[in-house]
């Protein structure tokens, strides 16, 4: 499924490989959580991040199979060395949700509306992606940074936003966003938090 991105196929000459074709990708999920919540409105539960991160990580699949993708069109076409940056979705955390889940282990419930249990969900995820991340040691895949999911951002949610950016930061990725047009949020990029915006 990756091979038509990650290559410019050659339709003529019965779509070899030619040449790279995208050069990073973005890895996100908006819907499809067991419990049916969604990844972008901000419902889904501790589980479902979990499931998420199972599937992002899976052998064969999403990260694994691009990983594998850019190895296979790289012995194509003699560019064996070929990296690829990667940036990964935090799913978005409402601060409505209900029976998030437990992310420290202390056997309760972290409670979103309360901002310091949100931020810890939210830098929990940061850590797990990152744990994950160095067990598998992608050839051809560097981690780039981080996707702030929800596209607009109210007032309610700048202080959980600030607070993922900063963390981050101070773990050496970058952090991005993709606001729909003239989203809450669009013209504070940088005060943000945002890198890429």
């Amino acid at each position: 499924y990756f091979l038509p991105y990650v290559a410019y196929l050659d339709k003529a000459a019965g779509g070899v490989p030619r040449d790279w074709f995208y050069d990073s990708w973005l890895f996100l999920m908006f819907g499809g959580a067991p419990s049916g919540g969604a990844y972008y409105r901000g419902d889904a539960t501790k589980t479902d991040w979990d499931f998420y991160l199972d599937l992002l990580f899976a052998p064969d699949m999403n990260l694994a199979a691009l990983d594998a993708c850019i190895e296979k069109v790289g012995r194509q076409l003699s560019e064996r060395d070929r990296i690829c940056p990667v940036i990964i979705m935090i799913p978005y955390l409402t601060c409505s949700q209900i029976n998030f889940g437990d992310v420290d282990g202390d056997g309760k419930n972290e409670d979103p509306a309360r901002e310091e249990d949100r931020i810890k969900a939210l830098k929990w995820c940061v850590d797990a992606i990152l744990q994950r991340w160095q067990q598998h040691q992608y050839k051809h895949l560097q981690l780039w940074g981080f996707y702030w999911m929800n596209e607009g951002i109210s007032t309610g949610d700048v202080a959980a936003v600030q607070a993922t950016g900063k963390y981050v930061h101070g773990k050496g990725y970058g952090f991005h966003w993709i606001p729909w047009f003239m989203a809450p949020g669009h013209e504070r990029g940088a005060e943000l938090g945002f890198d890429f915006v």
